[in-house]
């Protein structure tokens, strides 16, 4: 199955297609005004959280198309890992911008492999247990159970809710730029 089909199933990534009534070598200028040139892998967000400036976006634009993510800001609730990737190109007077919003981060994979490792051992060694030690080992399926879900659920949930308002926040800021005169 493909892995990128999983992802959208789970909304761990989505897509925006705009069509706005601008000239593409002008939006390019309006989107380069608030995008900060700079890395945009998953270590790079705690170099934000030190540097000052009044651009909201970090990433590369190009002529070809972009790839940017939200900076992130001390004691910011909705901090995200979310990266949106982009091209555009014209259509007479307007410019057509697809963007594709990737909240899953390869990061999470050996975080997923080693909290799947923990729980089979933990889960291994409850169902092991001698009997006469059995009535513990059912007390502890059950917080066992839950921690799990709690553990597995909570990254998840993050990043989904990362994709939802890194679409929002950018359709919004793209439709501004699209009205933006320099």
């Amino acid at each position: 199955m493909d892995t990128r089909k999983i992802l959208q199933d789970l909304k761990l990534i989505d897509f925006l297609k705009l069509e706005l009534p601008i000239e593409k070598k002008r939006f390019i200028e309006n989107l380069k005004s608030i995008v900060e040139n700079g890395d945009i892998r998953y270590y790079s967000a705690f170099g934000d959280l030190f540097v000052k400036g009044k651009k909201h976006y970090r990433g590369e634009v190009t002529y070809e198309g972009f790839k940017i993510k939200k900076k992130t800001s001390m004691f910011e609730s909705n901090m995200t890992m979310a990266v949106a990737k982009g091209t555009y190109h014209s259509s007479k007077t307007n410019v057509i911008i697809n963007v594709e919003i990737n909240g899953f981060s390869k990061i999470m994979i050996p975080f997923y492999i080693m909290i799947t490792i923990f729980y089979l051992i933990f889960f291994s060694i409850l169902i092991s247990m001698p009997s006469d030690d059995s009535e513990w080992s059912w007390l502890a399926f059950p917080f066992l159970v839950a921690h799990a879900a709690f553990m597995f659920g909570v990254p998840y949930v993050i990043a989904r809710r990362g994709v939802k308002r890194l679409k929002y926040d950018l359709e919004r800021e793209l439709y501004f730029l699209s009205q933006k005169r320099l």
